[in-house]
């Protein structure tokens, strides 16, 4: 028998570590030619630079101008925590399932990141798979770059939280502030593809919040190895993570270190990855990371 889970379950952990609620993102609106786009209010800023990219419209089955509108809405909610950071340009296209990052460079030069959106105005699922491609983008590293790394199921997490993350984000700055006016009312949908998304992994969510995330990634640590991209397993661990980056969403700036820990930890075990990451890391981001290293059971050894 199926179990029920909703954030309300998360919420247990959220009072555990105390987290404070998350504080909506300062934005602006930015007109371009005839279209209004949704923009962080740091993209064009000294410190904040738009990352370069292309839509390939073909496929998608909506105008490249939504497209463009619904992938900066997400891009927003992530890029204003990467100051300085200098992405590679990059191409968005449609192809067949499933959604990946292809981070050898086409002829252009480009990474291609490649969606399987189904045809038409699917704006949720959009910006959902772009989410956690873009956050590869922002990770720095394909897995196909470090062949001997056991831990890829991690960095899979981390996107899929960012995808979690931003979708809540971006239903809250539609509430408000839409890419376009008749995109207001589409915010509900915006965060019911979330909800849908957790409560599909209920049993392993309700799992995980009973044992604890140490006892729950010992128990299934063997599957994660074998199978990075088990959804069920890495959406539970993102939503419980969910509420510590909600709190703190300048933390999203220390994911940009993990191609270094992933280089750096070759064939080492999983706390050799966090040690690795945690030393790569500015100090500022490194009480976040010895956080995620004590829930999931591993102490680290370095200060």
């Amino acid at each position: 028998m199926m179990r029920t889970a909703t954030f309300a379950a998360v919420a247990v952990f959220a009072a555990v570590l105390s987290l404070a609620a998350p504080a909506a993102v300062d934005a602006q609106t930015l007109s371009v030619g005839t279209n209004t786009y949704f923009r962080a209010t740091g993209f064009n800023s000294g410190t904040y630079q738009q990352p370069e990219y292309r839509i390939d419209a073909s496929g998608f089955g909506m105008e490249v101008q939504v497209i463009q509108a619904v992938v900066e809405s997400a891009m927003q909610e992530l890029y204003a925590f990467f100051p300085g950071l200098q992405n590679e340009p990059f191409v968005i296209t449609h192809g067949p399932s499933p959604p990946v990052v292809l981070f050898e460079r086409n002829e252009r030069g480009e990474v291609v990141i490649v969606l399987a959106t189904a045809e038409g105005n699917y704006w949720a699922q959009l910006a959902f798979q772009f989410s956690h491609e873009f956050c590869h983008l922002l990770c720095g590293v394909g897995i196909e770059e470090t062949p001997d790394f056991h831990h890829a199921w991690f960095e899979e997490m981390i996107c899929e939280l960012a995808s979690l993350y931003t979708m809540r984000a971006m239903a809250r700055t539609w509430r408000e502030n839409p890419p376009y006016e008749d995109m207001r009312d589409y915010s509900h949908s915006l965060r019911g593809y979330v909800d849908d998304r957790v409560n599909s992994v209920s049993n392993e969510l309700l799992d995980l919040v009973e044992m604890g995330l140490a006892d729950f990634f010992a128990k299934n640590h063997a599957r994660l190895l074998s199978n990075p991209y088990d959804r069920e397993l890495n959406t539970a661990i993102a939503a419980l993570l969910l509420p510590l980056i909600e709190g703190n969403p300048g933390q999203w700036g220390s994911v940009q270190y993990l191609d270094a820990a992933e280089r750096a930890t070759k064939s080492g075990s999983f706390g050799v990855f966090l040690e690795k990451w945690h030393g790569a890391v500015p100090l500022r981001f490194r009480s976040f990371i010895r956080r995620i290293a004590e829930l999931f059971g591993v102490t680290l050894t370095t200060g």
